[in-house]
């Protein structure tokens, strides 16, 4: 298990609330970016290295960013795009956690062998679901998730914290950790067709 850096939320992670506070990411094991973009129904010679910056100004909305990081490829999706079906289709061949970073609420899934091993709203953590809904439970501890049920708070004021906890139980779990400077910088950009791929079987 991967040693906490310092402090109580995810070392390095700021980068993903400043930048996409309602973006869906995806991180595959030993896969590549060019199989991310095409379970999303892309072509990977058609994408673009772009920076954030200009990604921003070349298409505005919706996009989808992949990169490598480690044995994880990642997609950050900032489209319409549900990302239930890509996971799972990734997932038949390895493992795959997911981060909904959504107006209302954020939730959270790792899947294996095409099923949920675990799903939990970051700030109900305590309520899991799946296969296996305590595989992370030391990291999630370690991380500073409430894994049994907290005392009352604010929930607004709790939320952007969560974030960076979530993803701090990612590299504490699993060594999942991606820089500022790959997550901001080139990465291959495509505009996904909104109207998701037939043939993904969501459960």
């Amino acid at each position: 298990m991967t040693e906490p850096d310092d402090g109580p939320t995810a070392p390095g992670w700021d980068w993903v609330t400043e930048e996409y506070e309602f973006a869906g990411l995806i991180f595959a094991r030993r896969a590549t970016p060019e199989r991310l973009i095409e379970v999303f129904g892309a072509d990977p010679a058609a994408a673009l290295p772009l920076t954030a910056e200009v990604t921003y100004q070349t298409f505005g909305y919706p996009w989808i960013r992949v990169g490598q990081a480690g044995e994880w490829a990642f997609a950050i999706n900032y489209s319409s795009l549900d990302l239930e079906g890509p996971a799972l289709e990734l997932s038949a061949d390895t493992e795959v956690a997911r981060f909904e970073m959504g107006v209302n609420a954020d939730y959270f899934y790792f899947y294996a062998d095409g099923v949920t091993v675990t799903a939990f709203e970051p700030l109900l953590a305590y309520d899991r679901c799946g296969t296996d809904p305590d595989r992370f439970l030391a990291s999630m501890r370690q991380a500073g998730l409430d894994v049994d049920p907290p005392p009352d708070a604010d929930d607004d004021e709790l939320e952007q914290d969560l974030r960076n906890t979530l993803l701090y139980m990612l590299t504490l779990a699993m060594g999942i950790k991606v820089p500022r400077e790959v997550g901001l910088g080139r990465l291959l950009t495509f505009q996904p067709d909104q109207a998701e791929p037939t043939g993904w079987a969501v459960h």
